[in-house]
């Protein structure tokens, strides 16, 4: 699918995206496919910071969802336990 008409980069970040993809390291690794750095250009690049922005994004979000379940996991034992040793009366 060609997103090159369809994908923007915002015009108010895009130096910020450039300049920071400057750091980027000699080899880069996407999707189990290594790509040397200096034969990409600028855009592609641009492109490569924006996924690897979005991929340390995705692994913060998928910890946060494993440490929500997990506390509602302890909350859920608490009521259990709490209503096993408090029966509700009628």
């Amino acid at each position: 699918m060609d997103h090159s008409k369809t994908f923007h980069i915002n015009p108010v970040t895009d130096d910020n995206w450039r300049q920071a993809a400057k750091d980027l390291p000699e080899k880069i690794t996407i999707n189990g496919k290594e790509y040397k750095t200096k034969s990409l250009s600028e855009n592609t690049k641009k492109l490569v910071m924006i996924y690897m922005s979005d991929t340390q994004i995705f692994r913060q979000f998928k910890e946060l969802m494993a440490l929500a379940e997990l506390g509602l996991s302890a909350v859920n034992s608490e009521i259990e336990e709490s209503i096993k040793n408090n029966p509700p009366t009628n």
